[in-house]
């Protein structure tokens, strides 16, 4: 403990100390925790004697010896200068005793926590004769050092022996560097298989069969390993692969890319039905390869045609050659352009000349029910709906009908006297925009009076192209269907309005095509 600044501390209780030596206790208190006890402790006796005077007490009182006149120094309290002869008093009231104590412990505590002072350069302060006490002017009262004046005061305690010493400065051990974040998982990214094909026609009921289910085909379609494809009745599809080679599906055909099996090149995998092929010249180590259930077929770049029934396979070449070998025995025979083979039970698959026949008629078309051509340049009056003009330029027709209100209806403004059947195919040609445009049909049955709209797939657009299905094929998904013999009053072709969008159409037909 300190007591080489009692002389400040007693200055400071006395009301004398100077402005400079105020700042020397100040800077002392906030150096020396110490010094900051003891202040609080002369503090509390220093009020604590005039209240111990004006007790009534039996026993002397305190006396006090002041120095020499001749040597006037300040009033000191034991043991640092100044004497004071206490004789055994009462008990002291320890309550107030300690209050004081923890006053002197907050203020330690307040003064240790303001913020250091900035270094001043140091001054020399030189100390002026003391003067008598008695002519000494009252000096003006200082400001008090931040110690605060008035603590609530706690529960009472037994004053403690001597302050605690500071406490020691909390060192942080060190932190040890934090793990780097586990690497965020990497998306996965689908491998999108490239597409060995792309259908270029669509006509009639075509299904795509994949992962996915049945689901109706488009021009435009991109087929992936895998896909299979099946046309109903009637139906026809052409697609094509990136190397030039197209194939031409018929009616009732099921086909399906076998490129999996292993094999090196393209395979395709015939199930029933026909096929007309044009194979671009392929590598020998990777020839194009067609599988039906009783013939395999190697191509190398030729022109053909594939018919499969449930017995047998027919290969018909019409230029290069192809190899045709026969799965139940591996007999094979090559079969050169203008030659035919039959792979079977009972036969041998050997190469035999076509035989050349006279040059067919086309086939005669079947009865029409409604025919519409529009040559004669007048809207017939079954039309509601559109302007006969040339339209987008095609070969072989001088005019057709806009639909300028993108929809046309047949049977508009006089009913159609037209009887459902299953035999009853719709064909017409179309020119369609923007991209995207889809054409629907809308059958209005007078008989069970509703009407039935069938929305078809995307088709080509800004091109002629023709449509042709049977009209029970559009009853697919439906949950109500016409039934024989009722009567269609009307038939309207339309597309969604789109802005600049355009509907032509011609050579309308409604048939009925006998199997």
């Amino acid at each position: 403990m300190s007591t080489g600044h009692d002389d400040l501390v007693l200055g400071y209780l006395d009301g004398r100390l100077p402005s400079e030596d105020l700042a020397r206790l100040d800077e002392a208190l906030r150096s020396d925790p110490a010094l900051g006890a003891r202040f609080a402790r002369l503090a509390l006796l220093e009020g604590l004697l005039p209240e111990l005077a004006a007790e009534e007490i039996p026993e002397p009182a305190l006396e006090i010896v002041d120095p020499a006149p001749e040597k006037p120094t300040r009033r000191r309290l034991a043991p640092s200068g100044t004497r004071r002869a206490i004789r055994p008093a009462p008990a002291l009231p320890w309550g107030k005793i300690a209050a004081g104590v923890l006053l002197g412990l907050a203020a330690l505590f307040l003064m240790s926590r303001r913020p250091e002072p900035r270094p001043e350069p140091p001054v020399t302060i030189r100390k002026p004769a003391p003067e008598p006490r008695a002519a000494a002017p009252t000096p003006p009262t200082p400001p008090a050092p931040a110690v605060p004046s008035e603590v609530p005061a706690p529960t009472p305690a037994p004053p403690p022996e001597q302050p605690a010493p500071p406490p020691l400065p909390q060192t942080t051990p060190p932190t040890a560097p934090a793990p780097p974040p586990p690497e965020a998982p990497k998306p996965r990214v689908t491998q999108t298989e490239p597409a060995w094909a792309v259908i270029t026609r669509a006509e009639g009921t075509v299904m795509l069969v994949g992962a996915n289910g049945r689901t109706p085909l488009q021009v435009g379609t991109e087929l992936r390993a895998g896909d299979g494809i099946e046309t109903a009745a009637a139906a026809a599809l052409s697609f094509r692969y990136p190397d030039g080679t197209l194939i031409d599906a018929q009616a009732d055909t099921s086909l399906a890319d076998a490129s999996a099996d292993g094999r090196p090149g393209k395979t395709l995998r015939l199930s029933r039905g026909s096929l007309a092929a044009q194979v671009a010249t392929q590598a020998p180590a990777t020839p194009f390869v067609i599988q039906t259930p009783q013939a395999t077929l190697t191509v190398v770049g030729t022109a053909l045609s594939v018919a499969v029934s449930p017995t047998a396979t027919r290969l018909e070449v019409r230029e290069g050659k192809v190899r045709l070998s026969r799965k139940s025995d591996n007999k094979s025979a090559d079969v050169a352009a203008g030659q035919f083979a039959v792979a079977g039970p009972g036969a041998e698959p050997r190469p035999q000349p076509l035989a050349k026949k006279p040059a067919e008629e086309p086939p005669a078309l079947p009865p029409a029910l409604f025919r519409f051509d529009f040559e004669d340049g007048r809207r017939p009056e079954l039309w509601e709906g559109g302007v006969v003009e040339a339209g987008p330029k095609r070969d072989g027709s001088k005019y057709c009908l806009n639909a300028d209100k993108l929809s046309l209806t047949l049977g508009g403004k006089k009913p159609l006297a037209l009887r459902y059947s299953d035999d009853l195919v719709l064909s017409f040609e179309h020119w369609v925009a923007p991209p995207g445009s889809r054409i629907s049909i809308r059958l209005v049955n007078a008989s069970q009076n509703f009407a039935f709209t069938f929305t078809g797939m995307q088709v080509a657009c800004e091109t002629w192209s023709r449509f042709s299905m049977p009209i029970k094929d559009m009853f697919v998904d439906a949950q109500r269907r016409f039934r024989d013999g009722d009567r269609i009053s009307s038939l309207t072709i339309f597309v969604e309005a789109r802005p600049k969008g355009a509907l032509y159409v011609d050579n309308v037909e409604l048939t009925e095509r006998k199997k």
